[in-house]
């Protein structure tokens, strides 16, 4: 089966785009043990990780659709220029906004799941609305359960093909399944009191820090 690393999906396109796709293609084995690393802590460390994701994804995005738009019309320097600024802006608006970064990470992980089943555009883009659509209720559970199975299907499809053992798809989806509820448990375990309703995640941070600061 596919892995649905939409991350790396990404960064290929980017690298196409800039024209520096071969020398992604001569890094990829790096890159592909960096991916999977980035899967294994989203599976277990996905709720506390979901701000900083959603920032990465809000620049690649915003280095996508702005170099797609300014090719024909600004050369290669001018467009990093402003994917660099503008990224950066839009990166840091979704990490302060924890509803947004819930929307968007949300949104990207259906969107790449959906390729692992269809190479349709629109039919990933409309699993993608959808799951980013349902944060707006669900938002604490939904990025415990969407970052431990995207974590845990990336980590089977791409990990033992990575190590040197492929595996066939029904040992893989097993895999995924496993990591998939052992994930989602100790999300569950570290981020109890966010998801019981008693704190956000933001408040959890004041909290902890106002621990820190010396009293008097």
């Amino acid at each position: 089966m596919e892995s649905g690393n939409i991350l790396y999906e990404m960064l290929v396109y980017l690298g196409g785009q800039m024209g520096v796709g071969g020398y992604i293609q001569q890094g990829a084995a790096l890159l592909e043990g960096a991916m999977l690393l980035i899967a294994l802590l989203t599976c277990f460390f996905g709720y506390k990780l979901f701000r900083v994701w959603s920032a990465v994804a809000a620049f690649l995005l915003t280095a996508i659709g702005l170099t797609a738009l300014m090719q024909s019309v600004a050369d290669q320097g001018t467009i990093v220029t402003a994917f660099a600024i503008v990224g950066l802006v839009m990166a840091f608006l979704a990490f302060q906004w924890p509803k947004a970064s819930a929307f968007l990470v949300c949104g990207v992980i259906g969107y790449g799941l959906a390729g692992a089943l269809t190479p349709l555009w629109w039919v990933r883009l409309l699993a993608g609305a959808v799951l980013a659509c349902a944060t707006i209720p669900l938002s604490g559970w939904l990025i415990v359960g969407a970052t431990a199975f995207w974590g845990a299907f990336t980590l089977s499809a791409g990990g033992l093909a990575y190590l040197g053992y492929p595996a066939g798809a029904a040992l893989q989806w097993v895999l995924a399944l496993a990591l998939t509820g052992l994930g989602a448990f100790v999300q569950y375990k570290t981020n109890r009191l966010a998801l019981a309703g008693q704190a956000d995640a933001r408040a959890l941070w004041a909290r902890w820090n106002r621990k820190k600061k010396p009293q008097g």
